[in-house]
């Protein structure tokens, strides 16, 4: 249910290198285009290796690989773009296979599953610094342009400066069934420890087919485009997307969860 006074919070002000901001950050107006893919299972635990971080596993045996794409036309931060490449992980071990499907229908407060973040372009220097300083979300500068047609949905993603391209993405807007944004959890590492942060949304939202969707490859040197590579996610069709035009939601600040080496981040700037 879309709650009205979904912004009526306590707010704080947090300094970052690139000026305050305040938290928790509401995003009060934008839209998200989600892409599930299937990769395979020891394909992404290489890419948690050194987190301690284990991805959760669906009944085929295969991983789940997230691309979310979003534009935020009204947020703490103001107006920006930015696109998450992301699993969804158990933050240890210690759940079963059988076990961990049904953890994500448990309330937020109970869960244990949440994603971990391993590329996130972005287009804003703000969001760009608070998201790695107050988090320790691996964001990094690109150039990001988004095509909304009557029809379909179209992104691409460039090296900023040199305008190399990493990746393409297209998806046609299809007749689908209502699935509106859940809450999550993120899972992160910042000053030797691990960190896990809330997002409450207050999003409605569709869930169509992924058959007529596709990532293409891009001709760029870049770690994100090695990772859509491994992860065979390049030249691929997701299994599904989940797509709203009226995006609301809010992060929180994180939480320690235990003390632990902080791997350094993937991008310097």
């Amino acid at each position: 249910m879309i709650k009205s006074d979904f912004f009526n919070i306590q707010y704080r002000t947090v300094e970052t290198s690139e000026g305050p901001v305040q938290v928790p950050v509401s995003f009060y107006d934008g839209a998200a285009v989600m892409a599930f893919f299937p990769c395979g299972y020891d394909a992404a635990l290489s890419k948690l290796e050194g987190t301690g971080f284990v991805p959760f596993r669906m009944f085929n045996g295969k991983a789940l690989a997230v691309m979310g794409f979003f534009e935020y036309r009204d947020s703490s931060f103001g107006p920006y773009k930015e696109i998450t490449l992301m699993f969804p992980v158990f933050p240890d071990n210690s759940v079963s296979a059988l076990a961990s499907p049904f953890d994500f229908f448990k309330k937020i407060e109970k869960r244990r599953v949440g994603f971990h973040i391993i590329d996130l372009p972005i287009t804003g220097e703000l969001p760009l610094a608070a998201g790695r300083e107050l988090w320790g979300f691996p964001k990094f500068k690109a150039d990001i342009e988004y095509g909304y047609g009557a029809r379909e949905f179209e992104a691409e993603v460039r090296t900023y400066g040199t305008g190399d391209t990493i990746f393409t993405f297209r998806s046609p807007f299809l007749k689908g069934m209502r699935a509106p944004f859940t809450d999550c959890l993120f899972y992160t590492y910042l000053d030797n420890t691990i960190r896990r942060s809330v997002v409450i949304m207050n999003s409605g939202g569709k869930m169509t087919t992924g058959r007529r969707a596709l990532l293409s490859a891009g001709t760029a040197d870049h770690r994100m485009l090695k990772n859509l590579c491994d992860l065979g996610m390049a030249n691929a069709k997701p299994l599904f997307i989940q797509s709203t035009g009226r995006l609301q939601y809010n992060l929180y600040e994180c939480d320690t969860i235990r003390e632990c080496p902080t791997p350094e981040l993937p991008y310097c700037g």
